[in-house]
Order: structure tokens, then C-alpha cells, then sequence
């Protein structure tokens, strides 16, 4: 699924520049997937930055939001706890660092 989103953002004109959109992007949908066949999900990619966007998008019902960006636009929203500044990624923004808390299950 992950080298699938790859391959539409290629074919489709929508390959971003920042590789971190490029795989948080294929995360989500491999995440998603992943949910439905019920295996653990992705939280980093290869342990250099987190990947919670389809957690957080979970815990606050936006997931078709998400989808849709990936399908549509070639930007993400801003990482999960992002400062504002970051946002050369999407329109599309998360509630805020306590989103990220709620993603992995923390008490607030």
C-alpha cells in the first residue's frame, strides 16, 4: 500500500518536493489499511520522524479528510504537535498537540 500512494503521487503530477509530506502521505494510507486488516500500525517511519497522522485523524473523525487530500492535493496537514510555522504541508489542520496525546492513548 505505502509504494502504491508513491506511485499515484508519481502518476498523478503530485509527487511533493519534502519527503517527509511524501511518506507521512504513504504512512497514513498504509496505516489505514493496516487498521483494517488488523495489524499494529506504523508510529515512525524507520524511527526518523513520527508518523501518528492516521491515529490523530482517527481520534478526531477527519480520516476522510485526510483521504481526500492524498487523492486530490499533493500537500498533508502539519505533523501532529508541528509548530504553525511548518504548515508549507496542507490547508488541512490537526487540533493541536493534544491530539497527538489522544493518538497514543495518553491521559491528558
Amino acid at each position: 500500500m505505502h509504494e502504491l500512494v508513491h506511485a499515484l503521487d508519481l502518476a498523478s503530477g503530485r509527487y511533493n518536493r519534502d519527503y517527509t509530506v511524501r511518506e507521512r502521505r504513504a504512512t497514513f494510507m498504509q496505516n489505514l489499511w493496516r487498521h483494517d486488516v488488523g495489524s499494529r500500525l506504523r508510529t515512525s517511519y524507520h524511527g526518523r520522524f513520527a508518523t501518528l497522522d492516521y491515529q490523530v485523524a482517527a481520534a478526531h473523525g477527519t480520516i476522510a479528510a485526510y483521504a481526500n487530500e492524498i487523492f486530490t492535493g499533493a500537500g498533508f496537514p502539519k505533523p501532529p504537535g508541528a509548530p504553525a510555522a511548518a504548515s508549507r504541508h496542507s490547508a488541512l489542520e490537526l487540533r493541536g498537540p493534544s491530539s497527538v496525546a489522544r493518538a497514543r492513548g495518553e491521559a491528558r
